[in-house]
C-alpha cells in the first residue's frame, strides 16, 4: 500500500507540474469600461504623425548615444549633455502625441488608436491599453475632447495642467 502511495503521489505530482508548466499565465491589464471604436481619418493621421515624431526622437538620442560611446568612454560634460538631450526628448515626445488629444474626439476613438498603434503611448501591446490608460495621460490634457469624454464615463483623474 505504502508503494501505492508513493506511485500515486509521484504520479499527481508529475500530472501537476505538468498543467503549470504548459499554462500560460494570465494578465491583468486593468478595466476596460470605455469600448475602443474605429478611429477617424483626423485621428489616424495624428497618431501616424506622432509615430513619425517618436521615431524621429529615438532616431536622434540613438545617434548621440552612438556617438558618445565612439569614444570609448563618456565624459562628464557628454553625460551632462546626454541627459539633457533626453529631457529634450521626453518633451519632443510630449509634444508629437498631444495632437492626438485633439484630433480624435472621444476616450473610445482614442483607445482605438492606441490599441492599434501602441507605440504613441510607449507601449509593445495594444492588449495593455486600458482605462489606466487615460487615468496616466489625461492628468496632463484634462482639457481635451478625449479627456472630458473619459471623465464623462467615469475615468478618475487629477488634472495637472
Amino acid at each position: 500500500m505504502e508503494k501505492l502511495r508513493a506511485v500515486v503521489g509521484a504520479s499527481v505530482l508529475v500530472l501537476a507540474l505538468a498543467g503549470c508548466v504548459q499554462s500560460t499565465p494570465t494578465v491583468d491589464f486593468g478595466p476596460r469600461t470605455i469600448e475602443a471604436t474605429e478611429p477617424s481619418a483626423e485621428c489616424r493621421a495624428a497618431g501616424d504623425a506622432a509615430l513619425a515624431g517618436i521615431e524621429g526622437v529615438y532616431s536622434y538620442l540613438n545617434a548621440a548615444y552612438a556617438q558618445a560611446e565612439a569614444d570609448g568612454s563618456i565624459s562628464p560634460e557628454e553625460s551632462s549633455a546626454l541627459f539633457e538631450l533626453e529631457n529634450q526628448a521626453s518633451d519632443d515626445i510630449e509634444a508629437a502625441v498631444a495632437p492626438t488629444y485633439t484630433a480624435c474626439q472621444t476616450a473610445g476613438e482614442w483607445l482605438g488608436l492606441v490599441r492599434a498603434q501602441p507605440g504613441i503611448v510607449e507601449s509593445t501591446s495594444g492588449e495593455a491599453i486600458t482605462d489606466q490608460t487615460l487615468e496616466w495621460h489625461c492628468p496632463y490634457y484634462p482639457d481635451t475632447a478625449v479627456c472630458r469624454d473619459a471623465a464623462a464615463q467615469g475615468i478618475e483623474f487629477e488634472p495637472l495642467r
